[in-house]
């Protein structure tokens, strides 16, 4: 009984000597250890994980410490994982001055309390391609995974990647250069559509790295000539017009002359420009005017016409009257019949017949002439002419005879 109640003691005092033993008497690293907590995340190209609760074996069932630390999985890719390795712990609770750790001290093979998991990252995709090509070309689409961590291996293979491009053949497997994914494609030839979508996403296949829910997308013009069948049509337009109708055509031609071929499709508004101006040349244009020589001419007859001389002079002065002016070069035949029809009507006038004149009475012979006597006429000295004075005898009784003879005809 003695013995019982010294080793009672002896005990008693043991205890009594570890509650007061500094904490640095109690190495943790020499003891063992039970399990650890650590906290899962998203993929980062790491093994790191870090620990929240690490358990050491060694410690009084009263003391209350534990560690946080430094958990090192055993591979860097996403995944689960139930044991890892331990380091930099740092001690925590209520007792933790009564122990020490070395920090850079590895605990392996550290069974986890829960498994921890690391997910798949979402890959930040970043896609170069041409702005445009031509139907039928080649082209080069390539894709990076800008989050790669600079850890090659955790990245997707070429075969976890997926490039495609609508109205578009790809002629080449995918290959891989670093973070960088890369296939070659020909345009599609003979489509009505004017652009091209390229998309690019992780096939669920890839380890480290999920689907987007919608994948990286970049639109690809597809290059196709202008529509100028409007600068056509405006050409045609002035080609069948006659310069020599107008005053000045010089803007026109001007206009064609300033068309630019082989625009693009994204430079329809400038080709659409031409059209406009050839069109607004065209529209601006001034008609000669009509030629009226020749119904001045006319007129000019007309007008040197006595009205007086002619039994209806009417139609003349209606052709004149119906004349009108302005007309322009297109308007020609108009103007031409107005001449037509003052010359038809001078043609067809006709001369009033002239005034009968009031013939001499043969039943009444003339008077004979008196023979002019100048009896005031000075005297030479001789007045007798007696050849003169027999001839005027003679006449005298011939018309005498002829009076006589005429009378005598009435009677009978």
């Amino acid at each position: 009984m003695k013995h019982v109640r010294k080793i009672g003691a002896l005990l008693l005092c043991l205890c009594f000597a570890v509650l007061m033993v500094p904490a640095a008497a109690f190495a943790l690293d020499t003891f063992g250890y039970n399990e650890a907590v650590a906290s899962g995340r998203v993929y980062d190209g790491t093994n790191l994980v870090s620990i929240t609760d690490f358990q050491f074996s060694g410690v009084f069932v009263i003391d209350k410490v534990s560690a946080d630390g430094e958990g090192i999985l055993p591979s860097p890719n996403a995944g689960t994982y139930n044991a890892l390795n331990a380091t930099h712990l740092v001690l925590k609770g209520e007792d933790k001055e009564y122990y020490t750790v070395k920090y850079d001290a590895v605990y392996e093979n550290v069974q986890l309390k829960d498994a921890v998991v690391i997910s798949k990252a979402e890959p930040q995709i970043e896609i170069e391609a041409p702005s445009s090509v031509w139907p039928g070309n080649e082209f080069t689409l390539t894709a990076t995974i800008v989050n790669h961590f600079d850890y090659d291996a955790g990245l997707p293979l070429a075969e976890d990647m997926s490039l495609t491009v609508d109205n578009a053949q790809r002629l080449t497997e995918v290959k891989k250069d670093g973070n960088r994914y890369s296939a070659v494609f020909a345009a599609a030839e003979g489509t009505a559509v004017d652009r091209m979508t390229a998309s690019v996403n992780v096939l669920d296949t890839a380890q480290n790295y999920s689907p987007l829910t919608a994948p990286e997308q970049k639109t690809i013009g597809l290059r196709s000539f202008a529509d100028y069948a409007a600068v056509d049509a405006a050409i045609a337009k002035a080609a069948g017009l006659n310069k020599g109708d107008y005053r000045d055509f010089s803007a026109v031609e001007a206009a064609v002359n300033a068309v630019v071929r082989d625009k693009e499709s994204t430079e329809q508004a400038e080709v659409d420009a031409m059209a406009q101006a050839i069109e607004a040349a065209v529209a601006a244009l001034e008609y000669k005017d009509a030629d009226y020589s020749r119904v001045d001419e006319a007129i000019a007859k007309a007008e040197a016409l006595n009205k007086d001389d002619y039994k209806d002079f009417s139609a003349v002065d209606t052709a004149v009257s119906a004349v009108v002016r302005g007309k322009n070069i297109t308007e020609q035949e108009q103007v031409d019949a107005m001449a037509q029809a003052i010359e038809e009507s001078l043609n067809g006038l006709e001369k009033k017949a002239p005034a009968p004149t009031k013939p001499a009475d043969p039943s009444k012979p003339a008077a004979p002439t008196k023979p002019n006597i100048n009896t005031n006429s000075p005297q030479t000295g001789d007045d007798s002419n007696p050849a003169l004075w027999v001839s005027l005898f003679v006449l005298a009784g011939g018309l005498t005879g002829a009076v006589l003879y005429s009378k005598k005809r009435r009677a009978h």
